[in-house]
């Protein structure tokens, strides 16, 4: 199993553009050896620390938007209007929190996202180390992966395997915000987004102990507008569609700027996603 890092959230032409110097061998090499020149150039310091973090924050972003995740909400504050804010304040719950869970954890590290929505995302491990270059290199799936939306009250985690990172986190968004609790991505939560916002994928899971019948495992529909799409069939073609979506629940919705799924999460497409989910939500 290969070690996911960073550098797999970059393209072959942005890790080109951040190295200290290129020829046009360098474009023709492959992205493996594109990984191994720039990770050298890491580790020898011929990259500027600056860049280097600016490199990081762009590959998180990426991640960011091609990766399922859990999400949790809690109640909005402005209280961090900064990331030097949210840092201090990571800091000083974790001293806490490791001398209650006997953990270990790397320095933190944050990186404003965005403006508008304010976007931070906070990156730690419990493996211990000190040195950002040292932290790159670290797998992703040992490292925290935390985006706090501080004012309207959203967070999204990875990885999604439940393990001590999870546990923690659970109790530092506890620590920092108020009424902070996981969003479960649910066949309920699907339906009713389904029903308030445009979808253009929906998947339907038919058990047989509950649709009755064997041999079909998912039905699922595509389309600019699913729901409207399963009206007019019904009202055009006499089609039962009411019995047809109720087979089963709801497994899977996708929208423009969102996509859930049952069991392994959500994954933002763009930012006014979370805005449509939170909109759902609050209709009850």
């Amino acid at each position: 199993m290969v070690d996911h890092t960073f550098m797999d959230y970059l393209s072959k032409e942005e890790l080109i553009s951040t190295l200290s110097s290129t020829s046009k061998k360098t474009t023709k090499f492959s992205i493996e050896e594109i990984h191994h020149l720039f990770g050298n150039e890491i580790k020898n310091k011929k990259i500027t620390d600056s860049k280097i973090r600016k490199t990081w924050s762009k590959a998180m972003r990426n991640m960011f938007f091609n990766e399922y995740q859990r999400l949790f909400t809690f109640t909005p504050s402005q209280k961090f209007d900064s990331s030097l804010k949210l840092k201090n304040s990571i800091l000083k719950e974790s001293k806490k929190l490791t001398e209650n869970l006997k953990l270990k954890l790397s320095a933190n590290y944050i990186s404003k996202l965005s403006s508008a929505p304010l976007h931070y995302l906070c990156a730690l491990s419990f493996e211990k180390t000190d040195d950002f270059r040292d932290f790159l290199f670290l797998p992703l799936d040992k490292q925290l992966i935390l985006s706090v939306f501080p004012e309207i009250g959203f967070a999204i985690y990875w990885p999604m395997k439940k393990d001590e990172k999870l546990k923690y986190l659970t109790k530092l968004l506890s620590a920092l915000f108020e009424n902070s609790n996981e969003l479960k991505i649910n066949a309920l939560l699907l339906r009713k987004y389904a029903t308030e916002e445009t979808i253009n994928k929906l998947g339907i899971s038919t058990p047989q102990e509950i649709a009755g019948f064997s041999g079909l495992e998912v039905i699922e529909f595509r389309g600019s507008n699913v729901m409207l799409g399963l009206s007019g069939l019904k009202r055009r073609h006499d089609a039962n569609v009411d019995v047809i979506t109720r087979v089963g629940p709801f497994t899977e919705i996708e929208s423009d700027t969102i996509s859930l799924v049952c069991g392994l999460g959500a994954r933002i497409k763009e930012y006014s996603g979370i805005e449509a989910l939170l909109k759902v939500m609050k209709k009850g």
